[in-house]
């Protein structure tokens, strides 16, 4: 089975499908192939096609309603797909192993805690269910001692996950001696991405991870997420912080209306950076800039009675621009960077509006996020 290949705008490959030769066994973490899932009349996802190795930080994003979730809670084994195969860590979900489950590290977008706990107090439980030993201090009311199946040491296991988890919590400045519910909406959510890391898994599937936490915590786990995929951990991740997703994802996959529309690869979307050109031109209307090398998107519109504004987009090299640039009377020019959040906005496009980057977006006509104007091809 091939990859599709489809070269975009931004002059960075994209790749839909699964990937071929030694990919399609133990070293990817994730495969999906031709997987649906519907309720009833409504689709959840359709005919998705997935392929994620080992050790990268993967990139899942989409409107509200896309199909995010969905896929995540598949991958998880929560919900059962109409259609389709899953593999998670070389296993085929089919096969109804719960030992992979153990490899797992899952942070949901809405997240329930236990409120009457301390933190410290919350991560010693959870230790204790995934090792399935007893609360580690006097008093225990939880769970019940049993040897483990292959006769470890359950309790030295679930120690190593508590001194992780506290490790994780002091990076990220979270009071371990507080009550949970006492916490702050950010806090809550430090609380479940320790968790979902404390015991050290082979895959993190991620939903909205930095959701209300500040800016210099995000920072940190961004620091974080790079840590555990030089330890060879693959993160799933969806986030509406695009520009936190471009900064520490090797690829991105957007998904609309429960379909794959292709998966960016970011190192080649920074290795040839795009830019955004806007011009304003006084005298006569302006030659257009479409047959310049690089030049795509270009539009010229009549700014005033003798003034044109000029908008394009421009990928590598700027120099034959500059030369256009130089054959008019300029009065006014910038020229920005395209982003991820850009290039996302003018792919979704249509009426749909989003959580981008935390701000509500408003996404114009299909395929541009920019007002109409008159179009130069």
């Amino acid at each position: 089975m091939t990859a599709e290949v489809v070269s975009l705008d931004a002059g960075a490959e994209v790749t839909a499908g699964p990937l071929t030769g030694a990919s399609l066994d133990g070293d990817l973490a994730l495969q999906l192939v031709g997987v649906s899932k519907r309720y009833g009349d409504v689709i959840g996802i359709d005919e998705v096609d997935l392929s994620v190795p080992r050790g990268e930080v993967f990139g899942f994003i989409g409107p509200n309603g896309a199909g995010k979730t969905t896929t995540m809670r598949l991958v998880l084994d929560l919900i059962r797909p109409t259609a389709g195969t899953i593999s998670v860590l070389g296993v085929n979900l089919a096969d109804r192993d719960p030992s992979v489950r153990g490899r797992i590290g899952y942070l949901p977008a809405e997240l329930a805690l236990v409120d009457g706990l301390t933190v410290d107090g919350f991560f010693e439980w959870m230790a204790s269910l995934r090792c399935a030993e007893r609360r580690l201090s006097a008093g225990s009311r939880f769970g019940r001692r049993r040897v483990d199946r292959d006769g470890t040491n359950g309790a030295d296991r679930a120690r190593q996950q508590l001194d992780r988890a506290r490790s994780l919590s002091d990076r990220l400045d979270l009071d371990r001696r507080r009550r949970i519910g006492d916490l702050s909406s950010g806090n809550r959510r430090k609380v479940g991405l320790v968790q979902a890391l404390m015991h050290s898994p082979d895959l993190a599937v991620l939903d909205e991870p930095t959701a209300g936490i500040d800016p210099i915590m995000q920072l940190e786990f961004r620091r974080l997420v790079r840590e555990l995929a030089e330890n060879g951990t693959t993160v799933f991740l969806s986030s509406h912080v695009l520009h936190e997703v471009e900064d520490v994802c090797d690829r991105v996959a957007t998904i609309v209306d429960g379909r794959l529309r292709g998966v960016l690869c970011l190192e080649e979307f920074r290795r040839r950076p795009q830019r955004h050109v806007v011009v304003v031109v006084q005298g006569e209307r302006p030659a257009s800039p479409a047959g310049r090398r690089g030049v795509s998107g270009a539009s010229v519109a009549r700014q005033d009675h003798d003034s044109w504004l000029v908008e394009f987009d421009v990928t590598g090299p700027m120099d034959d621009v500059a030369a256009w640039i130089g054959e008019h009377c300029v009065i006014d020019l910038s020229s920005e960077p395209v982003t991820l959040e850009q290039r996302f906005v003018d792919e979704v496009g249509g009426d749909a509006v989003d959580e981008v980057g935390g701000d509500a977006v408003g996404l114009g006509s299909k395929g541009s996020s920019r007002p109409d104007r008159e179009v130069v091809r």
